[in-house]
């Protein structure tokens, strides 16, 4: 079961909530006398204003059952709800238990489990308040001995938990979404969360215990801006951003700066790791062995996600097969018929986004030996499971054959002592009984993960557009190819290099803004911009920005020297460390710094 607890002022608002129609509401628990939302409403307003001085007295705590439990009886959703309430402290309050129907207009999606609304006045009959800070913590532990004791699925401990779980709104849009699919309204599988992503990123660039310069290094490369940091007091941080979202690393699992090093294993050594640390906290790309880097691709991100979305994912990738074969047959008749060499920088920089696009969404590679080794793993559990059933079974019998126990009127029975024994047996061997059922239960989950990682990559791997994809990327590896998105790649970052210089230090001359000191002249005309050498007024670079009309930046000369980059390199991190860059740039040019 999963518990969510919620509080507010209102108890009309939450009676009328909880007992709407559409919902198909029953009472079926609880203190409380009224029996619909105006009754209920009068009737715990008058205990609250017993003590006005609590402005939310309302305690709205909601069970979720799993959806394996399937249809859970009245009498056991009452009697969760009564422990609950008991174990909470709540034993002289108001309470009422509202079952909910499945199908909830209120909801993008119906539910598959079953679930109850439980209300709670927080002020006692007596005008007392209760005091509920360990609420949320205690309600967790709560629901988890509920589990056991009504034979219920099990769910794991959210402090044993290695990630942090979808929020309401997160799987809503995920299911929102999956049924667009299914309509036809949406043609390409759910968006998975940033945080998730950023989550399973982590967990991939730790994976192997790296030192602190790799794990920087690997995160930069997925397109994650790290900054790690340590105070003058010793004190360390760090915080990731992705896309959109940016999030200091105690929010994740095991993400926080001390955490990476105990609990992850990244290898930190101040002396070596600094000049990464500060190239990261300046937005500069921190250099890793190629075989050190990792891209998104190499991540199971679907796995991430709960259990119940897998199938649908899977589904979804099935389902987009036709709408990949035409994007396919389209991409070919553009892009098949030319050759590297022809192939224009943009054209060449939308089938990189294309393959980068791709190698985000394929899914992790099964692995047979792990397969092999949980069917193992279920087999011995089952066998176990079935020979403990019957050796308990036998021991009932022994049991049973023993009969009564020494008395006055059974002189010949056997010794008490004899018969606790036996029952003291029975209780241990059913106790183990039930560890070995978790752990077979865990093994089937995991069996089934990975089933469904086989079949996703199956799907995958024999899909028309991986098939193309594959032939794009070898295309991407060619020599030639290599050399002209090196020299792209250089060409956008000279680009945005001398736009800084020309915004920090620049001036404007009619239509144009231009920068010169001894050696240099960078001008920016309208959506041109060139660099060329004072001496000689030989042109060493120029390039158009057409990303305004959906184009790209094109290097129209790129003859910059080595001495040349290394010289504006050293500029533009000055630039960003210095407030005097106007009158230190006149003096030394691209060589401040």
């Amino acid at each position: 079961m999963i518990g969510h607890i919620e509080h507010g002022s209102d108890f009309g608002g939450l009676f009328r909530y909880l007992l709407a129609e559409d919902k198909g509401a029953r009472i079926i628990g609880g203190s409380a006398a009224g029996r619909n939302a105006g009754e209920l409403t009068q009737e715990f307003n008058n205990c609250a204003d017993q003590r006005r001085t609590t402005t939310k007295p309302v305690k709205h705590l909601i069970v979720s059952f799993a959806a394996d439990d399937g249809y859970v009886p009245d009498e056991v959703k009452a009697r969760i709800a009564e422990g609950a309430i008991e174990e909470l402290g709540y034993t002289y309050n108001q309470y009422v238990v509202v079952d909910h129907h499945r199908d909830d207009p209120g909801h993008d999606w119906n539910h598959d489990h079953d679930h109850i609304h439980i209300a709670v006045n927080m002020i006692t009959l007596d005008g007392k308040r209760v005091d509920d800070w360990q609420d949320k913590r205690s309600f967790e532990e709560i629901l988890r001995q509920l589990e056991v004791a009504e034979k219920l699925t099990t769910v794991t401990p959210s402090k044993e938990r290695k990630r942090k779980a979808l929020s309401h709104g997160q799987t809503q849009r995920i299911k929102r979404e999956i049924k667009e699919l299914k309509s036809g309204d949406r043609t390409t599988v759910p968006e998975i969360p940033l945080a998730i992503k950023l989550q399973a990123a982590i967990d991939r660039a730790s994976e192997d215990k790296p030192n602190l310069t790799t794990f920087i290094g690997r995160l930069q490369s997925l397109g994650i801006d790290v900054q790690p940091s340590i105070s003058d007091k010793g004190r360390k941080r760090i915080s990731y951003r992705l896309g959109e979202i940016k999030v200091r690393g105690s929010k994740l699992h095991n993400g926080s700066f001390p955490k990476l090093i105990d609990q992850r294993g990244v290898d930190f050594d101040p002396e070596r790791d600094q000049p990464a640390m500060d190239a990261a906290a300046s937005g500069i790309q921190v250099s890793i062995p190629n075989e050190k880097q990792i891209i998104w691709s190499e991540i199971d991100l679907v796995s991430y996600l709960p259990s119940a979305f897998h199938n649908d994912f899977t589904r979804a990738q099935t389902n987009l097969k036709q709408h990949e074969s035409q994007l396919v047959n389209k991409m070919r008749d553009e892009e098949t018929s030319q050759e590297p060499t022809e192939l224009t920088d943009d054209k060449l920089l939308e089938i990189k986004s294309k393959v980068d696009s791709w190698r985000t969404l394929r899914p992790h590679e099964p692995s047979r030996e792990i397969i092999q080794s949980i069917e193992l793993e279920v087999n011995r559990l089952k066998r176990l499971l079935a020979s403990g059933q019957q050796r308990i079974n036998y021991q009932k019998q022994e049991l049973e054959q023993l009969g009564n126990p020494r008395s006055l009127l059974n002189p010949f029975g056997v010794s008490s002592d004899v018969i606790e024994q036996k029952k003291t047996n029975i209780q241990l061997n059913q106790s183990k009984l039930k560890d070995i059922q978790r752990e077979l239960t865990t093994a089937n989950n995991n069996l089934e993960k990975w089933h469904f990682i086989a079949i996703a990559y199956q799907n995958w791997q024999s899909s028309p557009l991986t098939q193309e994809m594959e032939r794009l990327a070898q295309l991407l590896l060619t020599p030639d190819i290599i050399e002209r998105l090196k020299r792209i790649k250089e060409g956008y970052k000279i680009y945005n290099f001398a736009l800084l210089i020309l915004k920090q230090s620049g001036k404007l001359e009619q239509e144009s803004r231009y920068f010169e000191d001894k050696l240099y002249r960078i001008e920016k005309r309208d959506k041109s911009l060139t660099i060329s050498r004072r001496s000689d007024s030989s042109i060493l670079y120029v390039a158009k920005d057409l990303r305004e009309q959906g184009g790209i930046i094109e290097i129209k000369e790129f003859n910059l020297t080595a001495p040349d980059l290394e010289k504006l390199d050293e500029s533009v991190r000055y630039l960003k460390q210095s407030e005097k860059l106007s009158r230190q740039v006149k003096q030394k040019g691209f060589e401040i710094g």
